[in-house]
């Protein structure tokens, strides 16, 4: 995202910080759709990744419900406690059951289905 100056001025001026959050998260979102679903995400603790990855799910499962969502991690603890967590604090529990949550070293072994 490349804004002018005014532009984060403007923004600073006229939204809350939960608002700016928010729109951030959005246009992250955005630009990932139209790199063709392609990319990394960079952005510092706090902006809401995890938000932006349920907010990019959720819009897939909204256009296709048994799109192949899968949600890669480095533990068991982030696969099988934090990630459920999050989906429920986000509002989001239906994903539990649509996505595949997946340790980084069970990806090499994973035939889609």
């Amino acid at each position: 995202m490349n804004l002018t100056s005014e532009q984060v001025q403007h923004m600073v001026d006229t939204m809350s910080p939960e608002e700016i959050k928010s729109w951030v998260q959005q246009e992250a979102v955005k630009a990932w759709r139209a790199a063709g679903k392609r990319g990394t995400i960079e952005a510092a603790t706090g902006t809401g990744k995890t938000v932006m990855a349920l907010l990019a799910a959720h819009a897939e499962f909204e256009l296709n419900p048994n799109a192949l969502v899968y949600i890669a991690v480095p533990t068991e603890t982030l696969r099988d406690v934090d990630w459920p967590n999050e989906m429920d604090k986000f509002g989001f529990s239906y994903m539990k059951e649509k996505t595949k949550r997946i340790c980084y070293t069970s990806l090499g072994k994973e035939i889609p289905e």
